[in-house]
C-alpha cells in the first residue's frame, strides 16, 4: 500500500485529483448562474454536475498516465527505485495539472453555452401553454326593493357570461354552476370572493340594479380575486340605464361595456367578435323560458311547453325555447311534433348561435338515428358553454355508443352537489357506465350517495340494486326490494320493473337461484295488482313471465295483447322470442319476416333488436348479431341492457358477444 501511494504521488495523481476538484465546484458554481438566469430547467443543471463527476475518472487516468514533456504528452515510464521522487519531474507535473484543468475548464464551459442555446432555442421555437383567466358572473343584487324584479340579477350574469364564453378568449363559470353555489354559500365573508374561491376563477364579476322612476340603472364591478384581499383590484364599470319595463336594452348595454373593460384587462380581442353573441331576449321571454326550464328539468315534460311557446311568442326570435321543445316532445316519443320544430329551426339557422346551431347537429343527428354524428354536436355545445344539459347528453350518447369511460370523464366535470334537485338520471348514467366497465365497488359507492339523496326514489333504488346484484350481495337486495315494492309506482317506473330488472341482473353475473326468486316476486306484483291496473301493466307482466322462463303463462297473454294493438310490434317480437323458447321455429321464423317488413318511423332499430332476440332464442348466435349490429346502426343504444337481455342468455359464451360488450371508450 505505502509503494501505491508512492507511485500516485510521483505520478501527481493526487494533485491532479485535487486541482480538478476545485476546477470542477468553481465551474458549477458559473454554471449554476449561467443556467439560473436563463431560467433553465432542472435537468440541464443535472446533466452539467454529471457530467463533471463522470470527468474525474478520467482526469485521474490522465495524470496515471501519461507525463508532459518538451516533445508532447507521452507514457509515464515506471520509475526506478533511486530516482522515485527525483524533483525534475515537478515542471512536467506543473504543466499536466494546467493542462488537465484547461482541459476541464474548457469543455465544461463549452457544455454550458450549449447546454444554454439549446434551452434558449427550446425557449423561442416552443411557445408555452396559454392559460386561460377564468371568470365567474355573480347574479347581481336587487337593489330596487321589488322582489318580483330578482330574476332581472340573473338575467344580466347569464347575457354577460354568454357573450365572454362565446369568445373562446376566457374560461367562463357556467351560469347554472354559478348560481347553485352561490346558493349554497352562508355565512361570513364576501360572497363573491367566496363565490370566485369555490369556482376558481381569477376575476369575478359583480353588481347591482337600482330603479329611479321609469329608468333602471346598472352598476358593476370586475374584481380581481387572483390578489389576496389587500392587494385586490376593483375595477368599476360607467353605470349603464334604460327603460324600467325593458331591462333588458340595459343589460344589452352593460355586457358590452364588461366585455370592453375585461378586453382593457385581459384580451382585447374579446371586443371584436360580436356576431358570436347571439339574440338578447327579451326580458319577460327570458323570464318565461327560466320558468320553463325550471319545470322542465322536473321532468314535467308536458308542463314546460307552455313556458316555452310563451317565451316564442314574447320574443320570435329568441331559439333556445324551441330547442327544449323539440326536447320536451321526444322524451314523451312525440317525434313528428318535434320534427315540426326541428325542421322550422333548420330553415332559421342563420339566426342560431354557434352553441344554437350544435345544438340543432345534435337534435338532427338523433332524428336521423346518427348517434355518432348527435354524441359530436353534444360535445362541441358543451365545449362553447359548458352547462349541465349538453354535458349530461354527451354522457348518455357515449353511454349508447359504448364508451362509458368517455362518459364518467364528462360527468366529473359536474359538482355532484349542484347537480339539480329531483333530476335523478346524473346518477342513473354515471352508475350504467360503472356497471359497464366492470366497476362494481365503485358503481355501489355513487349509488349510495345517490340513496341518501333520494332514498325514496325508484330508479335510485334500482341503481343500487343493480351494483348490489353484480356484487351477489343477496342479503342488501332483499331491503331494496322491500322499499320498492312499498314505493309501488312512480312516473315512468314500477316496483315490478325493478324487480325484473334486478333478477335478470342477478341470473347475468351468476346468481340464478336468487335471479329467479326475485323475477317471481316481480310477477306476484303485477298479478296482485288491482284489476284495472293489472290490464293496464299486462304487457309488462307478459315480458317478465318470458323473462323467468314461463314461457307457455307469456304467450297465453301476448296473442291476445298482439291482436288488441297490433301496432305495437315489441309485442309481436316478444311473441316471436316465445314461441322461438317454445320449440316453434316456424311461427318464430315466420314472425322475425314479418318484423322485417315493418317500416314504422323514428323506432331506431327496435325491429332489428327482436329479430335479433329471436335469431339468440333460436339458438343462431351469428345472426343475432347481425340483426344486433344493423340495430345499432338503425339508432340502438347499446347502455347496459345487452348483457342481462334474457335472449342472450344462450349466447353468453358467445365470442362475438362477449367482443361487442367491452367497452371501447
Amino acid at each position: 500500500m505505502d509503494k501505491l501511494w508512492k507511485e500516485l504521488q510521483r505520478r501527481h495523481v493526487v494533485r491532479v485529483g485535487v486541482v480538478y476538484a476545485l476546477a470542477a465546484w468553481l465551474l458549477a458554481q458559473i454554471a449554476d448562474l449561467v443556467l439560473g438566469n436563463f431560467d433553465a430547467p432542472r435537468w440541464m443543471m443535472q446533466t452539467f454536475l454529471f457530467l463533471l463527476v463522470a470527468g474525474f475518472p478520467v482526469a485521474l487516468i490522465i495524470g496515471w498516465i501519461y507525463e508532459r514533456t518538451p516533445q508532447g504528452l507521452r507514457r509515464e515510464e515506471p520509475a526506478s527505485a533511486d530516482a522515485e521522487l527525483h524533483d525534475q519531474t515537478a515542471a512536467s507535473s506543473s504543466t499536466l495539472l494546467l493542462y488537465t484543468v484547461w482541459f476541464t475548464a474548457t469543455a465544461s464551459l463549452a457544455a454550458i453555452l450549449f447546454l444554454s442555446a439549446r434551452f434558449v432555442e427550446q425557449q423561442r421555437t416552443v411557445p408555452a401553454e396559454e392559460v386561460k383567466p377564468r371568470l365567474v358572473v355573480a347574479v347581481f343584487e336587487n337593489g330596487t326593493g321589488d322582489t318580483s324584479l330578482d330574476s332581472v340579477g340573473r338575467l344580466a350574469a347569464d347575457v354577460i357570461s354568454e357573450g365572454l364564453q362565446r369568445t373562446g378568449i376566457v374560461d367562463v363559470v357556467p351560469p347554472n354552476t354559478a348560481l347553485h353555489i352561490s346558493r349554497t354559500l352562508v355565512g361570513p365573508g364576501d360572497p363573491v370572493a367566496r363565490l370566485a374561491q369555490e369556482t376558481g376563477a381569477t376575476h369575478a364579476i359583480a353588481g347591482t340594479y337600482y330603479r329611479s322612476g321609469d329608468v333602471i340603472q346598472f352598476h358593476a364591478q370586475i374584481i380581481d380575486t387572483s390578489n389576496d384581499v389587500k392587494r385586490r383590484q376593483h375595477v368599476a364599470i360607467e353605470p349603464v340605464e334604460g327603460p324600467f319595463d325593458r331591462p333588458d336594452k340595459a343589460i344589452d348595454a352593460l355586457r358590452q361595456r364588461v366585455m370592453g373593460a375585461i378586453a382593457s384587462i385581459i384580451d382585447p380581442r374579446i371586443e371584436q367578435p360580436a356576431e358570436l353573441m347571439g339574440h338578447m331576449p327579451s326580458y319577460a321571454a327570458y323570464r318565461a323560458f327560466i320558468e320553463g326550464l325550471e319545470v322542465f328539468w322536473r321532468s314535467d315534460f308536458v308542463g314546460s311547453r307552455r313556458y316555452f311557446h310563451r317565451a316564442i311568442e314574447l320574443d320570435p326570435k329568441y331559439h333556445l325555447p324551441r330547442i327544449l321543445l323539440v326536447f320536451s316532445h321526444r322524451n314523451v316519443n312525440e317525434w313528428v311534433e318535434a320534427e315540426a320544430i326541428v325542421s322550422e329551426l333548420e330553415r332559421k339557422r342563420d339566426e342560431l348561435s354557434p352553441y344554437e346551431s350544435y345544438r340543432l347537429d345534435q337534435l338532427i343527428a338523433v332524428g336521423n338515428g346518427d348517434l355518432e354524428g348527435s354524441y359530436y354536436a353534444a360535445r362541441q355545445a358543451s365545449s362553447i358553454s359548458p352547462e349541465f344539459g349538453p354535458v349530461m347528453d354527451g354522457a348518455a350518447l357515449a353511454i349508447s355508443l359504448n364508451r362509458p369511460q368517455e362518459a364518467i370523464e364528462a360527468m366529473q366535470t359536474i359538482d355532484t352537489s349542484r347537480v339539480l334537485l329531483g333530476w335523478t338520471d346524473y346518477w342513473e348514467r354515471l352508475t350504467a357506465a360503472r356497471h359497464m366497465l366492470g366497476e362494481h365497488d365503485e358503481e355501489l359507492n355513487e349509488a349510495l350517495k345517490a340513496r341518501a339523496l333520494y332514498p325514496d326514489s325508484l330508479p335510485v333504488i334500482f341503481v343500487e340494486a343493480r351494483a348490489r346484484a353484480a356484487l351477489g350481495d343477496i342479503d342488501g337486495l332483499q331491503q331494496l326490494i322491500d322499499a320498492a315494492i312499498r314505493l309501488g309506482v312512480q312516473l315512468n317506473w314500477t316496483a315490478g320493473g325493478v324487480l325484473r330488472a334486478t333478477g335478470e341482473e342477478l341470473i347475468a353475473h351468476g346468481y340464478a337461484d336468487a335471479g329467479r326468486e326475485t323475477l317471481a316476486r316481480a310477477i306476484n306484483w303485477y298479478q296482485n295488482l288491482p284489476p284495472e291496473e293489472k290490464e293496464a301493466r299486462s304487457d309488462n307482466l307478459a315480458l317478465t313471465l318470458l323473462s323467468a322462463g314461463r314461457v307457455d303463462e307469456a304467450i297465453v297473454l301476448l296473442e291476445p295483447l298482439q291482436q288488441k294493438y297490433p301496432n305495437r310490434f315489441f309485442l309481436l317480437g316478444a311473441l316471436g322470442v316465445a314461441k322461438a323458447l317454445q320449440g316453434d321455429r316456424a311461427d318464430a321464423e315466420r314472425i322475425s319476416a314479418q318484423l322485417e317488413g315493418i317500416d314504422v318511423p323514428y323506432t331506431f332499430g327496435n325491429a332489428s333488436v327482436w329479430q335479433a332476440r329471436i335469431a339468440a332464442a333460436l339458438g343462431n348466435g351469428d345472426q343475432a348479431m347481425d340483426f344486433l349490429q344493423r340495430a345499432f346502426s338503425e339508432g340502438t343504444g347499446m347502455g347496459d341492457w345487452i348483457h342481462r337481455e334474457p335472449a342472450f342468455r344462450s349466447l353468453i359464451d358467445h365470442p362475438p358477444l362477449q367482443n361487442l360488450l367491452q367497452p371501447s371508450g
